[in-house]
């Protein structure tokens, strides 16, 4: 999706979802894979708000497998269903949750009794209201969380935790994300193919929070290290459902100061690829000594930016092209700490990542290139 200012574009944010299927007959959305979340939305029927146009709405009157519930599960009568609201980074939406067999990568047969490991019964939040941003400018109907089970408000919203208790599948997910090729979401496990090193395995920091989060120890900007981490209040949340690389607000503008780059000399225009120049790595060091290194072919936004230049009694000052990092400034927040960094896309693109639930740890890993064949059905 093509971000801009006025006919500029200044950003290019990808969004990676899949297809799953609610109900059955099967009714089939595209959602956003999202570890930053820990509950499945999709638009309803009921939903007439602008945002809901052009999306695939749920209907549970074309569903026999549907049932009402409430957070304490137990059946209503029509008219008396609760409401959930749920706030994400960017916009909300609110609706009524009924209980629903969800699917990824397959339809509903409507044997209950056999269900496969991909089909699970669960809580499903019909969004009758949804925000427009950013719900409104985006292709993908809706969101499935993947955060630790304790970000839902209640086990039964949790779609991973639920195929877990079908005994099915082993408890890790792992994800591989690329630029150019395919993507994939592996459940039950770790897909060798898609690292090209051993993995690294990391406790996850305050698991009781529900995120994917890990404690950092320092950060460095080229051989630099931050000041900003002494105090050992920093956090890394990986986040799939994130464009950016986050980091607090207090350091956002120092930070695009640092990784800014001059494009080369005789080399401009909206052709030039930002990843392509060179800029300082960022390093994240994690316990017992874990560093991981961002290039900035990693996080640098692919399209230029230009800054304004002061002007002085000799003249008006001008336009300057410039390179800089994809960063996201981020508030305090309770749930994350006072000083949270979000790894989004620019990293996962960058390593392979794994998600023990049940040992609460990440495994993080440099993912492996497209293969040649991937390469040549992203260039067609």
């Amino acid at each position: 999706m093509p971000i801009r200012i006025g006919k500029r574009v200044v950003q290019i944010k990808r969004i990676y979802f899949a297809s799953i299927f609610a109900g059955y007959p099967a009714q089939r959305f595209k959602v956003i894979l999202d570890t930053g979340s820990g509950h499945l939305f999709v638009p309803s029927s009921m939903c007439n708000v602008e945002t809901c146009v052009g999306h695939n709405k749920y209907n549970r009157l074309e569903s026999t497998s549907v049932m009402d519930i409430t957070h304490d599960n137990l059946e209503l009568d029509e008219g008396n269903q609760v409401e959930v609201l749920l706030e994400y980074g960017t916009g909300e939406i609110q609706g009524p949750p009924v209980s629903e067999i969800v699917c990824i990568g397959e339809e509903f047969d409507g044997d209950v009794e056999h269900m496969s490991a991909n089909c699970v019964r669960m809580r499903l939040i019909e969004a009758a209201t949804m925000s427009n941003q950013p719900f409104k400018y985006f292709d993908f109907d809706g969101v499935l969380g993947l955060g630790l089970d304790s970000l839902a408000i209640h086990p039964e919203y949790h779609f991973f935790g639920q195929m877990l208790r079908s005994g099915k599948v082993d408890p890790i997910f792992s994800y591989y994300l690329s630029r150019k090729g395919s993507n994939e979401i592996t459940f039950g496990g770790v897909s060798s193919a898609r690292m090209a090193g051993p993995m690294t395995w990391i406790p996850v920091h305050q698991p009781e929070l529900g995120f994917w989060a890990l404690k950092v120890v320092s950060v460095r900007i080229g051989n630099v290290t931050e000041p900003f981490c002494d105090d050992g209040e920093c956090t890394a949340i990986l986040d799939t459902g994130t464009s950016n690389l986050g980091v607090p607000n207090t350091l956002n503008k120092d930070w695009i100061l640092k990784t800014a780059r001059s494009t080369p000399l005789g080399v401009s225009g909206e052709k030039l690829d930002c990843q392509t120049v060179p800029g300082p790595t960022i390093t994240f060091e994690f316990v017992d000594g874990f560093t991981f290194d961002i290039d900035s072919e990693d996080y640098y936004r692919p399209k230029l930016s230009y800054i304004q230049t002061p002007g002085d009694d000799d003249g008006p000052g001008f336009s300057r092209e410039i390179c800089r990092a994809s960063l996201m400034p981020l508030p305090p927040m309770p749930e994350l700490g006072e000083k949270p960094f979000i790894w989004g896309e620019p990293v996962l693109q960058k390593f392979y990542t794994s998600y023990d639930t049940f040992n609460q740890k990440i495994g993080i890993a440099i993912a492996a290139k497209p293969t040649p064949r991937e390469l040549t059905a992203f260039e067609r």
